[in-house]
């Protein structure tokens, strides 16, 4: 059994849950191994697309029920998981009920991920008189929180990946390249270097007296960069179904005093967020600490959102350091650390590095220097 199933497995058992039913996605790898497709604009519904789920019995056994065309020729093999095939001409109503009979779901209590189709539940809820069904929301995320150092190693070599793509398109960048120029030579690098996809699409916001940014415009611009432009980058990669996001900025010739100055001041919150990433902090109290070294630099107003986010096979996971969120930090967790600037909705100046909580504070995995970068 993979080392995450045991884990998911013993929350099982604490909670008094003999199943649990797994919509394929994030936690269905992580205890399958199972990787997830990729999102795009197609949908794509072959013959019992809305029955494809992950059964988990408390006690480790793991099924896989997929169409066959996914089946076929799009699951590797896991040796931890039995393969239940959905096939063509033949109702996948009658097919589902003899999958679950054999495999001995027909009482008990059962929990459902949060994000699962509603056609799914619905049959299951009719077809399964004896189980009593309850939301699984927050089962298996509560143990994804912690990171193994197997994890952990993944996800430095995702931020291995994610510093070198950044210091290597540094070079490309100029007067008379463009937003696109400048995302389009970053994504190709990074996979160059051996990111399999993006996390999230590639953001590049610029600002300048010909073109003031506008931080609602989430595709990048054709225009040509000036001399005397700001650009604040967020983006990241996925490496072995681990993702970074990260982010820097960079001025095209010698940049104001202000932005300088703005720059100094989420650097120097920054180390402070840093810093706080103890354990048996709180998540609040790191951004409070953040927030704090922005109201001491006079620019608090200008930080107008949280402080990050948990993050590793998902890019956006809890806990949150925010105002809210006093969840209690342990180590091995990860957490994006990431102060800025909004000025006006238009210039933008970021940092953004990706954290492990550690016993004597947060040890940074993105690692490419905090300077302004200026080119």
């Amino acid at each position: 059994m993979r080392e995450q199933s045991t884990k998911v497995c013993e929350k099982l058992a604490a909670a008094n849950i003999d199943w649990f039913i797994l919509s394929p996605g994030t936690n269905l790898e992580y205890v399958s191994g199972i990787k997830r497709r990729p999102p795009t604009y197609t949908r794509v519904d072959h013959h019992g697309s809305w029955a494809e789920m992950g059964l988990l019995e408390a006690s480790g056994e793991l099924f896989y029920v997929a169409p066959r065309m996914i089946a076929d020729f799009e699951t590797v093999g896991q040796d931890n998981v039995t393969m239940k095939r959905i096939e063509e001409g033949q109702p996948v109503e009658a097919q589902l009920a003899r999958i679950l009979e054999a495999i001995g779901l027909r009482s008990g209590r059962v929990a459902v991920e949060d994000q699962f189709w509603s056609q799914a539940l619905l049959w299951l809820t009719e077809a399964l008189a004896d189980v009593t069904f309850v939301s699984g929301a927050g089962l298996i995320e509560a143990v994804r929180r912690i990171k193994s150092p197997g994890e952990l190693e993944q996800m430095q070599q995702a931020a291995v990946i994610t510093d070198t793509s950044f210091a290597a398109v540094v070079e490309a960048i100029g007067p008379g390249v463009s937003e696109w120029d400048i995302a389009t030579e970053l994504e190709c690098i990074l996979r160059q270097n051996g990111a399999e996809a993006l996390s999230f699409p590639t953001n590049v916001y610029s600002h300048s007296g010909a073109h003031p940014g506008d931080i609602r415009h989430r595709e990048p611009r054709h225009f040509k960069l000036r001399s005397d432009t700001t650009i604040a980058f967020d983006f990241g990669c996925v490496h072995r179904g681990y993702c970074t996001d990260f982010g820097r900025t960079v001025s095209i010739g010698e940049p104001t005093k202000i932005v300088r100055a703005y720059h100094d001041a989420i650097v120097h919150a920054q180390r402070r967020g840093i810093e706080a990433l103890r354990p048996g902090a709180r998540a609040n109290e790191v951004h409070r600490a953040v927030y704090e070294g922005m109201e001491e630099a006079g620019f608090g107003q200008y930080f107008v959102h949280r402080t990050g986010h948990g993050i590793g096979m998902d890019v956006h996971e809890p806990p949150l350091l925010d105002e809210l969120d006093d969840t209690p930090l342990e180590e091995g967790m990860v957490f994006t650390v990431e102060p800025s600037v909004i000025v006006d909705g238009g210039l933008w100046v970021r940092i953004e590095d990706i954290v492990v909580v550690g016993e004597k504070g947060g040890i940074p995995l993105t690692r490419y220097p905090r300077e302004l970068v200026v080119v």
